[in-house]
């Protein structure tokens, strides 16, 4: 892929999400953040990883899909990923971990505290 092309999708999964966010659907939201995530991967990991940060905090946090979140965990588990951040906004933060075939979530204040 050309760097310029890696740009234009850049410019449009930001457009994309900030569309959704300034017209209050949070459900699309989460689902452009996921999609964007999707398409940067491979091209740019760390903004595909800010773009899937933001879908689990929309779907956990904003909308209240425990389900899709607990899916987007169980995924990331098979992907043996481990002790990782999927959030961190000024207020709090959301941990994944897995441990001995065991996988939990926690969020944090801006404290530390659970």
């Amino acid at each position: 892929t050309h760097p310029k092309d890696v740009i234009k999708l850049k410019k449009a999964c930001q457009y994309s999400t900030d569309a959704q966010i300034a017209a209050g659907f949070t459900h699309l939201e989460a689902l452009t953040n996921e999609r964007a995530s999707s398409i940067l991967s491979g091209l740019d990991n760390d903004k595909a990883k800010q773009y899937h940060n933001r879908a689990m905090h929309v779907y956990k946090v904003k909308w209240g899909a425990t389900a899709k979140y607990n899916r987007m965990l169980e995924n990331a588990e098979s992907a043996k990923l481990e002790n990782f951040h999927f959030w961190n906004a000024p207020d709090f933060e959301i941990r994944f971990s897995h441990e001995n075939g065991n996988s939990s979530s926690t969020v944090l204040n801006n404290s530390g505290t659970a």
